[in-house]
């Protein structure tokens, strides 16, 4: 583990219950326990696939290139569709999602619960599912295995 992983392992991991209103909101909303099931299976799948390479490294790598330069073939016009989309999200995700907070704070029944001893635990472990998600494509990326 490199020092900036650990840095946010530290910081991620001692960190007390926030009192930030609209995080049940944000994180119910986006709460999805197939897609944290796909997000472990594909977490799993990497790591089968680097245990594949790491054996394919010891035998030789002779092939390697030229898988590479087939995979740049096969997929460059797929990756930059992808990209075109990814883009267009990174603009509209936040408009919605600080839409969502501003209708959040009006009702003052729904801020209430989820201010709520209950409300603030359940966030909190979705926030860590999250945040560990994150923090191991994070890891996939900075390793450059991927570029979530």
């Amino acid at each position: 583990m490199d020092a900036s992983t650990l840095d946010i392992f530290k910081k991620y991991s001692n960190k007390k219950i926030e009192q930030d209103n609209n995080a049940f909101i944000n994180l119910c909303g986006s709460y999805d326990s197939g897609e944290v099931e796909k997000d472990l299976k594909d977490l799993n799948s990497e790591l089968r696939k680097q245990k594949i390479t790491s054996e394919k490294f010891a035998e030789g790598n002779e092939d390697i290139l030229e898988k590479c330069t087939k995979f740049i073939q096969d997929h460059a016009k797929r990756i930059e569709e992808q990209v075109e989309q990814i883009k267009f999200l990174e603009q509209e995700l936040p408009k919605v999602v600080h839409g969502n907070k501003e209708n959040a704070e009006i009702n003052s029944d729904l801020k209430d619960l989820i201010n709520s001893d209950e409300y603030k635990i359940i966030t909190e472990q979705m926030r860590t599912i999250k945040t560990t998600v994150m923090k191991l494509k994070n890891f996939l990326v900075e390793e450059r295995i991927h570029n979530f």
